[in-house]
């Protein structure tokens, strides 16, 4: 509304409506960008389950929620050129594992300047070839734990952290593999 009377009837009470004032909501001007973009960003929980690669776009963030656990196919792999925010918590951690009892999943790759703010805390991950980081201009690893795995982490061309993990049985040996990378924080593994 952005002409007309805009004063309250007698008995009535309310907001004046001013410009750009939504009818729906009461408030602000009206813009459907932020519902759109809350549903275009996918929020996992509960038990998921990937037989098939799962992609997340630049400009897209996949949210994955406390307790959450991902049971992945064996040779399937996360790819992630948009934001990934993994985080659990101490009491509910998130689990990344394979799907069945053997063979192993690809992992979670985290690909390009469209990932960096991408965050994995407080996730359990087993069974997975690595997490690989490349190209990402920030990224935070940390208070997760790493079992059974080829590789932990590989990071090539990143800026990151890497911090309060703990990480086991690694069949290649390294935990943590790093090559060309500037500002890498990595601490207390």
């Amino acid at each position: 509304i952005t002409t007309g009377n805009n004063e309250p009837s007698p008995g009535a009470f309310g907001y004046n409506a001013v410009s750009g004032y939504d009818l729906c909501t009461g408030w602000g001007s009206p813009t459907g960008q932020k519902l759109i973009n809350f549903l275009s960003n996918p929020v996992w929980s509960g038990s998921k389950v990937l037989a098939t690669n799962y992609y997340v776009a630049n400009g897209q963030t996949l949210i994955i929620l406390p307790g959450t656990k991902v049971n992945v196919s064996n040779g399937v792999s996360i790819n992630v050129n948009g934001v990934l925010t993994a985080v659990g918590n101490s009491s509910s951690p998130i689990t990344f594992t394979r799907s069945g009892n053997s063979g192993s999943w690809e992992g979670i790759n985290l690909n390009g300047s469209g990932a960096s703010g991408s965050t994995i805390k407080y996730a359990n991950i087993k069974y997975a070839h690595q997490i690989e980081v490349q190209n990402v201009p920030s990224f935070e690893i940390s208070n997760s734990k790493f079992t059974d795995n080829y590789e932990a982490v590989y990071v090539y061309n990143s800026t990151g952290s890497i911090s309060n993990n703990s990480m086991t049985s690694d069949s290649l040996g390294h935990v943590i593999d790093m090559e060309n990378s500037g500002s890498l924080r990595c601490a207390d593994n």
